[in-house]
């Protein structure tokens, strides 16, 4: 018997969970976002979405993207920025060192350095078809949060 490399097996096991489920599929990003009473600005395929609380609002950007070949594969992105930085700055160790400790730690979602830019953003993902009002609203309290909280981490090691 042949065996199959990982990621074959990998790979099935996200077709299952992206096909399975009883929940209503919304077709795109942006019948989900209308279905969820989401305030948002198009800007062609992304999605700025405001999201404030405690007198602070968290701009978060919703992308759909389809994983393989398969319609029913579609993921919904969200990233924020966290810290934008001076152009040129390069980031001392002792704070790649802090990114990738809270990298390890986050439970949901995690830390991206822009390569260009430098700059930090807060990423995370979920599938579209199972997604409902109470999962974008999640979503979207959990990004703003992080924001708050990985920027508080991290804004020192641009001070000094």
């Amino acid at each position: 018997m042949k065996r199959k490399g990982l990621h074959t097996w990998v790979f099935a096991g996200l077709v299952l969970a992206a096909a399975g489920g009883n929940a209503p599929a919304a077709g795109s990003l942006k019948e989900l976002l209308d279905k969820s009473g989401v305030k948002y600005i198009q800007q062609d395929t992304a999605f700025l979405i405001p999201v404030s609380a405690e007198g602070e609002t968290t701009m978060v950007t919703a992308t759909e993207a389809a994983l393989g070949e398969l319609a029913e594969l579609k993921l919904v992105y969200l990233f924020t920025p966290i810290l934008e930085v001076p152009k040129g700055f390069k980031h001392p160790q002792p704070m790649l060192k802090k990114i990738a400790e809270l990298n390890e730690k986050l439970l949901v979602g995690k830390l991206g350095l822009e390569a260009d830019s430098g700059c930090l953003y807060y990423i995370s993902s979920f599938w579209l078809r199972t997604a409902d009002k109470t999962t974008v609203e999640t979503e979207l309290a959990v990004a703003h949060v992080q924001r708050q909280s990985l920027r508080k981490e991290l804004e020192p090691y641009l001070q000094g």
